[in-house]
Parts: C-alpha cells; sequence; structure tokens
C-alpha cells in the first residue's frame, strides 16, 4: 500500500460534513444557533426519552440546533449503546441501512432523543441528519456538493463516495486481524465500494462504514494541511481563518466526549493558555487516525484497512512513536 492506496475512513466523513456545513453557514444559508426544525421540519414533532431503559418520553425543553447536531450533543445515539434507543435503531434498520436519506430523516425523528438537547455530549448519527441538511438547503446531493467545494478545489483525485472502475487498482483490500494473521474480508475486486452507495452517509457510514468517504493518504493530507493553515492550501480558500478557530474551538464546555474535548466535528485538546492544542479523530472500525499539532505544526496520518477496532493498539502506538520522535 503507498500513499495513493485508497481506503475508507468511515467516521473521518464527519470532518468533510463539517465543512460542508461551515461553507454553508459563511454564505449565509443559516445560523448554526438556528433548530434544525427550521430546515427539516420533520425534527418539529420529536420527544425525548425520560427514561434510558424504555420508551416514555416528553417534549424537548430546548430544540436541538445546527450546532448541536455539529458537536454531539444533538440527542442522538447510534446503534450501539444499551440505550432504549439503541433497540428503535435497529428495529428501524439503522445497520444496515441502504436507502434515500430521505427515508433515513423520516425514521429517526420517529424515535425520541435519548437525553435534552446540550446536556451531554454523545457520539451519534449527527452528522447523517447534516448531510442530508446540505442536500436540503443547496438541492445538491452530498457527494457531488463534496466534490464541487472540496474535492476538487483541494485537488483531491482520488477521494469520493465509491472508487470508479479506472481506479479500482487503488482500492485496498479489508483484512480481519485473527490469531496473529490477516484474512481478506472485502477483496478490492469484489468490493462494496466499487458502487455508489444508496445513501450518502456525512456521519462516514451504517454500522460498517459503506456509505461514507474513501480517500488516499495524499489526498486526506491536503485536506489537513488546509486545517492546519486555518482554511487555505495553495491559495486555495474553503473557510475563513475565523471559521476554522470556531470548529478546532472546544464547543462542549465542561461536558466530556471520551475524555477529551470537543470542537465542530472533531475531537480538539486544549492548551493550559485555552488556545487548541491540537485536533484529532479515529476513522473508525478500520483503525484509521490522524491528529493535528497547531502547537508544533505537525500532522499525523495512519492509515490501515484492517479489523476488529483497535486491535494491536496500533493508533495509540503511532501517535506515541512519532510524538517520542520528534521530542529527541
Amino acid at each position: 500500500m503507498n500513499t495513493e492506496g485508497v481506503i475508507p475512513i468511515a467516521s473521518m466523513t464527519k470532518i468533510m460534513t463539517t465543512i460542508a456545513i461551515l461553507q454553508l453557514y459563511e454564505k449565509g444559508a443559516f445560523l448554526l444557533d438556528d433548530p434544525i426544525e427550521k430546515y427539516i421540519p420533520e425534527f418539529k414533532k420529536v420527544k425525548v426519552l425520560t427514561r434510558p431503559d424504555s420508551f416514555s418520553s416528553e417534549a424537548l425543553t430546548i430544540k436541538p440546533t445546527i450546532r448541536d447536531f455539529l458537536r454531539h450533543t444533538s440527542g442522538i445515539d447510534y446503534s450501539d449503546v444499551e440505550r432504549y434507543t439503541d433497540k428503535l435503531y435497529l428495529k428501524a434498520g439503522f445497520k444496515q441501512w441502504n436507502k434515500p436519506l430521505e427515508d433515513f430523516i423520516s425514521a429517526i425523528t420517529e424515535i425520541p432523543l435519548a437525553f435534552q438537547p446540550n446536556k451531554k455530549w454523545n457520539y451519534g448519527y449527527s452528522h447523517d441528519i447534516l448531510g442530508f441538511l446540505v442536500k436540503k438547503v443547496t438541492g445538491t446531493p452530498l457527494n457531488q456538493y463534496f466534490k464541487s467545494t472540496i474535492f476538487n478545489p483541494l485537488n483531491m483525485k482520488n477521494t469520493d463516495f465509491y472508487v470508479p472502475k479506472n481506479k479500482s487498482y487503488k482500492l485496498s483490500n479489508l483484512y480481519i486481524y485473527e490469531k496473529g494473521k490477516l484474512i481478506i474480508e472485502d477483496h478490492r475486486d469484489s468490493s462494496i465500494y466499487n458502487t455508489l452507495p444508496s445513501a450518502i452517509s456525512g456521519g462516514g457510514g451504517w454500522w460498517s462504514p459503506y456509505g461514507g468517504v474513501v480517500t488516499s493518504i495524499d489526498d486526506f493530507y491536503i485536506l489537513a494541511k488546509m486545517l492546519l493553515n486555518f482554511g487555505s492550501d495553495n491559495n486555495t480558500v474553503i473557510l475563513k481563518p475565523e471559521t476554522i478557530r470556531l470548529m478546532i474551538a472546544n464547543q462542549i464546555g465542561d461536558l466530556d466526549a471520551y475524555g477529551n474535548k470537543y470542537g465542530l466535528g472533531l475531537g480538539v485538546e486544549i492548551a493550559n493558555n485555552g488556545d487548541t492544542k491540537e485536533i484529532f479523530w479515529a476513522g473508525g472500525p478500520y483503525n484509521s487516525y490522524f491528529w493535528i499539532d497547531y502547537e508544533k505544526e505537525i500532522i499525523g496520518i495512519m492509515f490501515t484497512n484492517t479489523a476488529p477496532l483497535g486491535h494491536l493498539g496500533m493508533m495509540d502506538t503511532y501517535k506515541k512513536l512519532t510524538e517520542d520522535a520528534l521530542d529527541k
């Protein structure tokens, strides 16, 4: 595998969806603190669970905003938690979703939120809803919007929601690591990533990452450079510097995000002086990872296409080895 090798990046797709939302925010399409129901009316009927283990629900005390969806304080879950919402998500078919996003919105707005918005941080389907918001506001499908406003301007030549036939040789096989061996789970010649999914996922995929973006190290490095440069790369402006600062600031206050803080679409580490030291996020079940250190001006990217998540502790080991080498 070389730096043009293409893999699914799963949840790192959320960064691209966040960029798309912030581009529209800069254009005045909406305010970040607008209730999402203003643009997706189906959310007007949503209620919230009163207990995590039953369907008992009540009215919302506050309407979830676009900002809540960007920072995962919307009350939306994923299908892998021990709350009643998990059972409802599974019943709705979200683990293997492959229907139009309109159907997903109709289904998820029938299910109560797991908690009142802005009261907790909880990773979930929020960015899939934001992906639909992009389509609703612009009239353009998410994959086409990404291509015209992010991928093409940055010359990300090997990035899309699928791998076209003329580039299929660049797609990595997916491997499962079992008993000390790598076993091919999804061969590139017959991979699901050879076709454009019916459900384009702004969150990075439905249970399996299918539906999210595929990209290469070379392409993702360009995107990371743009973030490190506060919104531009080679004189191509994707976002304004003040918008990037908003994106990488702590947006959840005293709430906890897996022991860290969270900005808009990515994890953040805050320095003692209150500035953002670092941004980061893992790419989901196939052990891909990136971070950007704003103090040292360092970009770290590790791409693998192996499961299960966390095997061999690769992501943590990679970061520690890199930082130790740079400190010497």
